[in-house]
């Protein structure tokens, strides 16, 4: 499986990057481009500036062509790092999931990664309650 990171699509990101934050044309082009090679699953995050929203523009061409869009939860507020990462609260979780929906003109996000390092450490009976509130 190939995956499309998008990084570079909402920062001006990357030691070889020569062509600097990519506009609306680029975005698309890449998009249809990686689709056309087959490359249907693009990885995204809300750390990775614009590019939730930036993908989510072109939501109906992804889900016409059956796209799998993956992303990230949020990096933790420093509401969160009060109570510790172990506390990780549940409403952070969905928060972070639902701000990426609405940024992603979406109603579903195939797959919900843990970023950053310290929330490897998160709860993860409270992900189940929310993986099965589904």
């Amino acid at each position: 499986m190939l995956i499309l990171g998008t990084a570079q699509i909402g920062l001006n990101y990357g030691a070889t990057n020569t062509v600097g934050f990519l506009d609306e044309a680029q975005i698309e082009l890449l998009i249809r481009s990686s689709i056309a090679a087959g490359i249907l699953n693009f990885d995204t995050a809300s750390a990775y500036g614009s590019s939730e929203e930036r993908i989510g523009k072109f939501q109906e061409l992804l889900a016409y062509k059956n796209c799998r869009i993956i992303t990230k939860i949020a990096p933790l507020s420093s509401e969160s790092e009060r109570y510790k990462v172990r506390e990780f609260l549940s409403d952070d979780i969905r928060k972070s999931i639902e701000n990426s929906l609405k940024k992603l003109e979406t109603e579903t996000i195939d797959t919900v990664l843990v970023h950053q390092e310290r929330q490897n450490q998160i709860n993860f009976a409270k992900l189940k309650i929310l993986r099965e509130e589904k």
